[in-house]
This record gives C-alpha cells, sequence and structure tokens, in this order.
C-alpha cells in the first residue's frame, strides 16, 4: 500500500487511456491533450518493459452492441493490459532509471512544505521527522491517505483546490466468447 507504485504496483496492471473515467486532467489541458499525454504513458510502460502486452478498445464492439440493446452504458476506453507482474517490472524498472536521476524518499513524514522562493529562483525547503531538505522542484506523493494533509499543505501554499468526484463503476468480466 506504499512505496514506488504504490497499490497500484501489485494490481493486474490495466491502464485505461480514456477522458471517460477515472479522472479530469482533460478539465485543465483539453481532451485531446489528455489522451495524448496518456498515450504517452503508455509508450513510456511498454519501453520500461511492457512491450507485447495487449491494448484493447471497448469502442465499435460486439459487446458495446449488445450493451446499448439492454440498455447498459459502456464508456469507451483504450485498456493496455500489462498484467500484474509485468507491471511490477515496469515500475521496478522506472525506478531503477529515476533513482539515478532524482532523490526519492520513503518513510518520510514531511511536517511542512515551506516556499523559500526569491523573484530569481524557486526553491522549497521540506521540513520532516528525518531533517530538512531544501529543493527547486518538489513532487509530493501523499496517496488517498494523505488526501486532507496535502489539502493543507496547498492551503498554506496559497494553491487553489477542489474537491473532485470518485469514479464508482461496475466491472464485468467475461469468457471471450
Amino acid at each position: 500500500m506504499k512505496g514506488f507504485g504504490g497499490a497500484g504496483a501489485f494490481s493486474d496492471g490495466k491502464y485505461n487511456i480514456t477522458n471517460q473515467f477515472g479522472g479530469n486532467l482533460y478539465e485543465y489541458i483539453g481532451k485531446k491533450e489528455a489522451i495524448d499525454l496518456m498515450n504517452y504513458v503508455d509508450s513510456v510502460n511498454l519501453s520500461y518493459g511492457g512491450e507485447g502486452s495487449k491494448l484493447y478498445s471497448t469502442a465499435n464492439t460486439d459487446i458495446k452492441k449488445l450493451c446499448i440493446k439492454s440498455g447498459l452504458h459502456l464508456m469507451d476506453a483504450s485498456v493496455r493490459h500489462l498484467g500484474t507482474d509485468v507491471n511490477y517490472i515496469v515500475l521496478e524498472n522506472l525506478y531503477e532509471e529515476l533513482k539515478q536521476k532524482v532523490d526519492i524518499y520513503f518513510d518520510t513524514p514531511v511536517e511542512q512544505v515551506i516556499d523559500c522562493s526569491t523573484e530569481q529562483q524557486r526553491e522549497y525547503r521540506i521540513q520532516t521527522q528525518k531533517g530538512d531538505y531544501q529543493c527547486r522542484y518538489c513532487i509530493i506523493s501523499a496517496g488517498r491517505s494523505g488526501s486532507k494533509w496535502m489539502e493543507e499543505v496547498c492551503r498554506e501554499l496559497q494553491i487553489p483546490t477542489k474537491s473532485n468526484r470518485v469514479d464508482i463503476g461496475v466491472r464485468v468480466e467475461l469468457p471471450a466468447v
């Protein structure tokens, strides 16, 4: 449930490429740009060990037609299915490369994020239980359990936030036939 990849590291490795569910990035950058970014992530996954995995689509399929006839709404998505084992390999390969280029800290509870920027340079001081860190760029990955804390950090840094919806759906798996 934590660490590089979080709970997703051990998921079945399904990556949805769609604007219809799973987030609202398109509201900020446009629908085409959001899909382009998702396709870029897909290409990264393929180049870090996911090559050979299948890409499925729900658009224009017989199952979609059957759903419509039955009064069900099947949302369109392309889905890359890496599988649990390949997903773990992709994340492991990404981590091996990233750890040589960025500082990554696990199990380092952050107490405060302070913006120390000047007009000339962006800079943050990250105060943790294990000491302070200085950086120009900071990515905080607090996960769902840290969302309330992250909201507080954003408020202190005067970064606007908004609550978004939580997608709830039903996944139905059927034999290929």
